[in-house]
């Protein structure tokens, strides 16, 4: 590519010259001395008679800068082209003014010749009129190539071709120069072609792919004639947040033409402005079915909960149930769960959808107040017999995320026939998990139920019914289990950990002959079985199998007896510790480090030396808790072993036994060792036994390039409480891994001090992985219980985040699981002259299950901010706080905010059966 040539010329405010560069002589045949001094109509004679003088002068008024285009004024300064094709050059001219701390003092003048670009595009604007599509294309990529001399250049008209690979090509060709150009392009298709659906889904991707904002080109549009422009429009300021879109949407709710109208809402449902809550519930309990649909999908976003008692009544409505009932879970609380249980006595209720919308308030109820059981009590007594055989009839049709739900409603009734539907249902691929949940809270009453399940044929039915016995616990199914203990695999492993949770001894010496199982998960299970039982006769039944002909009996008895430390089964641990077999041979030496006792030493010592390298790997994690002397050197010694993983485990029982004299192997192992396994654990030994020397040895590798490594060495910074840690660490957060960025999230917090919150604020707001932003504002809430002054920093930093657009219903979220100790510092922002902070710290509060919260929320029911008061009346009446009966009519009565009264209103209703506080307020 040529380099471009570009002349500059400065003047005074008399446009005298003051300056004429060398490559501006090259290209007039002008020098500079004839130019400097003179002034520039006298340059140029014919200025005035082109009408560029005004041109030119309008930076020294205005100080806007001027653009003379090739197209229209061809040429500032008549110049021989150095093209054959042309005789004159073609100049793009930019006229800016020059300023000194106090004023305009003059003109800065660039002129670069353009001639081979103009006509360079010229050739490619007719290659764009060619009849291959590939040549099309192929001229839109050298277009693409070059920046176009001025505005967009031939690439413009290319969006509305005819092939859709070009049009494609032409639209992501133009989102690499977004400029006001591209805007005037896309508000013309817009306009122009928005009957041409290749145009118009050409402009609208374009427009996704720039991010732009048309927001004031477009609002003029939405009083256009036509209907079909107004509806285009309507959807592109869908996409433009910002308030001038908003309040022109709001405006259009009252468009002539309902199609328009139709889009509008669904525009306002994208943007969820609060300001279309009022407008939006109007349209929904207008009942027409065209435009209710769509309102109550945007009230659904909006996720307002005053909302709420106004979409009720539409429950009852045929065509527009389901749809209430969907944007209800969005929005409800536990003043609709009644209301919604009620509709289900109704012959043709959207039973589904009722169903997911109380399953979603009860998550959502359990999440962020840890109360889901009073919505499961709520649903549970207003519940009546038809409702719940309505529940039952429909789970034959039900399938997927509704039928989870609905075996998750079910779970909290109660009575005959719901226990029947339920145990139907534990066979259920796609509902496994929560049927089981379901029937576990029925508790004892389901034992019998379960039982008879254990006879069916079908597996998967079986071990849920044998899993879900072992939750309730109750000894009744041990018979039954205990039947079953010889059947297939996977059911024996289920029963064995059905009876671990039982506890009963009756299953001690069935599960005693299970120790010799062929398959491992079997022995596993029995083993964990008969630990939790711990029955008295364990040590007797455990000492002769340690002799057993059998290996894995052996094996199994090896792991009771070290798990215990019965001390009658010593001798024969040790002589297992030599067993002819390497699985019970390792597994006796790595049990022997808990017993004390001087025969372990020489044991574990001889391993290391003669034993094979399984074995040696036990005897080096056994030495991490022999507290005798050599245990240290023993270990050292492992750290140079042949074998990787005998390093590896060697490392790990290194930073076990906390011994600062083995930094610098441990450095040694992390700086040389050849197995990235080994490096990894010796990171981690070097965070386990912290200080200055750790912390130097660890600094280097949080930017190693092998990533596990680097990974280990971030997390093991974290650990070390030292201050020089957190330069490192800050470092990290620029690399493009966004692993190692998580890695230094999780480091920050186990750190803990005051300069980590900063660090992870701005990761925060500013890390390009949305997920790593979210686990960035998580963490701030965790360093929020790490004491005062960086709970305070913590908690202010997500306050800050909680306003931003694009943060801040995540922060708003991690804010509401702050510890209590750190609600007064969340709380001191209700004095914040920001309301947008007060709306934001309400919100957090309303998520704080706790008196200190309730306690600010009656603060802020005199908050100057209508929205502030409508949260804090709604978070109070829904925890039941006393004594607001008085406050909640009088703010009904007299507040200022209509929203606010109807939310006074409903919360007052909730005080009705405190009598006598409602009939004195």
């Amino acid at each position: 590519m040529t380099s471009r040539q570009v002349g500059i010329l400065t003047t005074d405010t008399d446009l005298v010259v003051t300056s004429w560069d060398d490559a501006l002589s090259a290209m007039t045949g002008i020098a500079a001395e004839d130019a400097r001094g003179r002034p520039l109509d006298a340059l140029i004679p014919d200025l005035e008679e082109r009408g560029l003088l005004a041109l030119i002068r309008e930076p020294l008024r205005s100080g806007a800068p001027q653009v003379l285009a090739p197209a229209l004024h061809r040429h500032l300064i008549p110049c021989r082209s150095s093209s054959g094709d042309v005789d004159r050059m073609q100049q793009r001219v930019v006229i800016g003014a020059l300023r000194d701390d106090q004023r305009t003092v003059g003109l800065a003048i660039t002129i670069e010749d353009v001639t081979a670009r103009v006509e360079r595009e010229r050739e490619l604007a007719k290659a764009l009129s060619d009849a291959d599509p590939v040549a099309r294309r192929r001229a839109i990529d050298q277009l693409a190539a070059a920046e176009p001399v001025e505005g967009l250049g031939p690439l413009a008209g290319a969006i509305a071709d005819d092939d859709w690979q070009v049009r494609r090509a032409a639209v992501h060709s133009l989102a690499r120069h977004p400029d006001l150009a591209l805007v005037e392009a896309l508000v013309s298709a817009l306009r122009d072609s928005h009957r041409n659906f290749s145009v118009l889904s050409s402009a609208l991707q374009l427009l996704t792919l720039t991010g732009m904002d048309l927001t004031a080109s477009l609002v003029g549009l939405l009083n256009d004639h036509d209907p079909d422009l107004r509806l285009q429009v309507a959807l592109v300021l869908g996409q433009q947040p910002g308030p001038e879109a908003v309040d022109a949407l709001l405006g259009a709710l009252d468009d002539p033409d309902i199609n328009v109208r139709f889009h509008v809402i669904e525009a306002l449902g994208k943007l969820s402005p609060p300001a279309a809550v009022e407008p939006l519930a109007a349209i929904a309990e207008g009942h027409d079915f065209f435009l209710a649909f769509p309102a109550l999908d945007a009230l659904a976003r909006i996720s307002d909960p005053a909302v709420a008692p106004r979409l009720l009544p539409l429950l009852d409505d045929e065509m527009l149930g389901a749809q209430t009932a969907d944007a209800l879970a969005a929005v409800g609380d536990e003043d609709v769960v009644v209301p919604l249980v009620r509709a289900l006595d109704r012959e043709g209720a959207p039973v589904s959808n009722i169903v997911d919308a109380l399953a979603a308030i009860e998550r959502r109820y359990q999440a962020r107040f840890g109360a889901g059981d009073h919505v499961q009590r709520l649903v549970r007594e207003s519940t009546t017999p038809s409702a719940a055989q309505r529940l039952i009839d429909v789970a034959p049709r039900a399938s997927g995320a509704s039928l989870r739900s609905l075996v998750i409603v079910l779970g909290w009734l109660r009575g005959p026939a719901v226990e029947r539907a339920l145990t139907r249902l534990l066979g259920t691929a796609e509902t496994h998990h929560e049927s089981i949940e379901a029937v576990v809270r029925f508790g004892p009453a389901m034992v019998d139920r379960l039982v008879d399940q254990l006879r069916e044929n079908d597996p998967d039915t079986r071990r849920a019914a044998v899993v879900a016995l072992g939750r309730i616990g109750d000894r009744r199914a041990v018979p039954a289990l205990l039947a079953l203990l010889d059947g297939d695999l996977d059911l024996q492993v289920a029963i064995a950990g059905a009876l671990a949770h039982i506890g009963d001894p009756q299953a001690f010496r069935p599960l005693l002959a299970l120790l010799g199982a062929e398959h491992v998960a079997v022995r596993h299970a029995a083993i964990g079985a008969l630990n939790s039982i711990g029955h008295p006769d364990m040590a007797a039944e455990i000492e002769p199998r340690l002799e057993s002909p059998e290996r894995n009996v052996r094996e199994s008895a090896v792991k009771i007896a070290g798990y215990f430390g019965f001390g009658e089964c010593a001798d024969g641990l040790y002589r297992r510790c030599r067993d002819e077999d390497e699985t019970v041979r390792a597994t006796a030496l790595e049990y022997v480090g808990y017993l004390d006792d001087p025969r372990v030493m020489p044991l574990l010592l001889d391993a290391l030396a003669h034993d094979t390298p399984r074995c040696r790997c036990a005897a080096v994690q056994a030495l991490a808790y022999v507290d005798q002397p050599g245990a240290t050197a023993a270990l050292l010694g492992g750290v140079a072993d042949a074998d990787s993983w005998v390093r590896y485990f060697s490392a790990i029982s290194l930073g076990r036994r906390a011994d600062l004299s083995t930094v610098p192997m441990l450095h040694q192992l992390l700086t040389a060792d050849d197995a990235q396994h080994v490096r990894v654990a010796a990171a981690d030994a070097l965070g386990r036994l912290g200080g200055e020397a750790a912390a130097d040895a660890l600094e280097p590798f949080v930017a190693d390039a092998d990533t596990d490594v680097a990974i280990a060495a971030i997390h093991a910074c974290g650990a070390v409480d030292v201050e020089a840690v957190g330069d490192a660490l800050r470092h990290v957060l620029k690399s493009r891994d966004p692993r190692r960025r998580r890695a230094v999230i999780d480091a920050l917090v186990q750190w803990g001090r005051e300069p980590a919150v900063a660090r992870l604020r701005a990761t925060a707001s500013t890390d390009a992985d949305p997920a790593v932003a979210r686990v960035a504002t998580i963490a701030l809430a965790a360093l929020a219980a790490h004491g005062d002054d960086v709970a305070k920093a913590a908690v202010a930093a997500l306050v800050d985040l909680a306003i931003e657009p694009a943060h801040g219903a995540d922060a708003i979220g991690a804010l509401a699981r702050i510890p209590a100790p750190a609600i007064p510092l969340l709380g001191e922002f209700l004095e914040s002259r920001d309301p947008h902070i007060r709306r934001a710290v309400a919100a957090a509060l309303d998520g704080l299950s706790h008196p200190t919260a309730s306690a600010y929320m009656r603060v802020a029911l005199d908050d100057e901010d209508a929205v502030v008061r409508q949260k804090a009346i709604i978070a109070l009446a829904r925890v039941g706080a006393a004594g607001l009966a008085r406050k909640f009519a009088e703010m009904a009565r007299d507040d200022a905010a209509a929203s606010v009264r109807h939310t006074a209103s409903s919360a007052l209703r909730r005080y009705g059966s405190r009598d006598a506080e409602v009939s004195d307020a």
